[in-house]
């Protein structure tokens, strides 16, 4: 068995390896990254997780520090707001911003091209495709990969950044080591692709500058548009009514019923045929306490927290790990045991916070964004926003649209939310006594 020395070794080609390794790779470091799969520029087809992804402030910010906004950006659709599809066919459009702030959808794998591209262009970064870790320990910072050519190897590495997904093999060899914390949960939904394609003349067939939500309840369907002029679209159901879709009479008759607009947009044949074929893919949240092992492994990304994509903050969460990662080392003069001690302090915080907040979303898009008690917190939301710019701020904007830590996020929200409840409640007793006395001379 070939054995090899490394300095960094990043496990996961993913989005965050990627840019992982390019922050690292910045600072100086040799930077060895090995992936499972083949390089995805490769390959004609490449499906993997179905969700486009959202891309906002945060993953920006940390793709302009390693040098990377323009040309990620280059390939995103800007999205200025959700447009609402009611079951009897009418649309409502909500702005994300009263800025009009926006966000871009983007192609996972097209995103994870470009970074690979970007991070080949550093002579101290070396991919290493169709690896698959097969066990670590890490105590004595040893990773064996089976390698599809060269059979098992053993490497050594100083520095192990484990960025392979929210079922990461080096957070499972963290786990027997080292007293980690650790929760998985599954919830009750599972998801399912689909796409609408262009129409006819080659245009967008439903306004594409918009995520389009069709909010049913217990059901949700949303579409994010593609640069083809396609729609991504991922319907979200629970477990137990995806089961029951047997035959194309159940798939039709649930569209016919909740989503009818959607048929002639997508077509029954296409409809029934993905329904049907492609995979119910689960919707998982992890958290793990802490992120790092010693003063030689980390996690970053969904090996780290994993959640629900109701706010599409995971790619952003992810990029915003490694920004910072960075800025902690940089801090410390790069005494990586103190760092990675400080991240974990500092970070797990946050990445609970954004975690708990997907799940509150996951209620609000497909129950709540048609009701009057939201619709008229947003507006009293944005006036004040408008009038305190700098003092009062939306939930919605401070997560998206700002670089404020997550877990001061939600602090300031609840702190928001007693201000302006406790303001209205003063003014409707202020009313009360007003009217009281014009009324009865009080």
């Amino acid at each position: 068995m070939a054995c090899q020395n490394n300095e960094i070794v990043v496990v996961g080609g993913g989005l965050v390896g990627c840019l992982a390794a390019i922050f690292w790779a910045k600072r100086g470091y040799q930077v060895d990254l090995y992936e499972m799969r083949e390089d995805f520029r490769l390959l004609e087809n490449t499906r993997g997780k179905s969700i486009n992804l959202a891309l906002s402030s945060r993953g920006i910010l940390s793709l302009k520090h390693a040098g990377l906004d323009d040309e990620v950006t280059n390939y995103g659709i800007p999205m200025y707001g959700r447009m609402i599809h009611s079951v009897n066919g009418e649309c409502s459009s909500q702005a994300y911003s009263p800025n009009g702030e926006g966000l871009l959808s983007i192609d996972r794998i097209t995103v994870n091209k470009v970074l690979i591209t970007a991070a080949e262009k550093y002579k101290n970064i070396h991919f290493h495709f169709r690896h698959k870790l097969k066990s670590a320990v890490l105590s004595r910072r040893e990773l064996k990969f089976d390698s599809v050519k060269h059979g098992e190897i053993m490497i050594n590495a100083k520095t192990i950044l484990g960025c392979d997904g929210a079922y990461s093999r080096v957070r499972q060899s963290m786990m027997r080591e080292a007293r980690l914390n650790y929760l998985q949960s599954y919830i009750g939904h599972v998801y399912v692709e689909l796409i609408i394609p262009p129409r006819k003349d080659g245009e967008f067939a439903i306004e594409p500058n918009y995520l389009h939500i069709w909010p049913r309840e217990t059901l949700m369907l949303i579409a994010l548009p593609n640069l083809d002029k396609s729609f991504t679209c991922t319907l979200f159901i629970p477990l137990a009514m995806k089961e029951e879709l047997i035959t194309e009479k159940h798939v039709l008759d649930l569209f016919a019923t909740y989503f009818p607009d959607v048929i002639d947009l997508i077509g029954s044949h296409s409809i029934c045929h993905d329904i049907l074929n492609n995979p119910a893919d689960e919707l998982v949240y992890i958290k793990c306490d802490p992120h790092h092992y010693a003063d030689h492994t980390i996690l970053l990304g969904d090996a780290a927290h994993a959640f629900v994509p109701f706010y599409g903050q995971g790619l952003n969460c992810g990029f915003e790990d490694c920004l910072v990662l960075d800025r902690i080392l940089v801090a410390n003069g790069f005494d990586l045991e103190k760092s990675f001690q400080q991240y974990s302090e500092t970070r797990i915080r946050d990445t609970d916070s954004i975690c708990d907040l997907s799940l509150y979303n996951y209620h609000e898009m497909r129950s709540h964004v048609n009701s009057k008690v939201y619709l008229l917190r947003r507006a009293i939301d944005n006036v004040i926003f408008r009038l305190l710019p700098n003092t009062y701020i939306p939930l919605y904007t401070m997560v998206t649209f700002s670089d404020i830590p997550y877990h001061a996020v939600v602090h300031r929200h609840h702190l928001q939310t007693k201000i302006l409840y406790g303001t209205l409640l003063a003014l409707i007793i202020a009313i009360g006594i007003a009217l009281a006395i014009y009324c009865y001379g009080i």
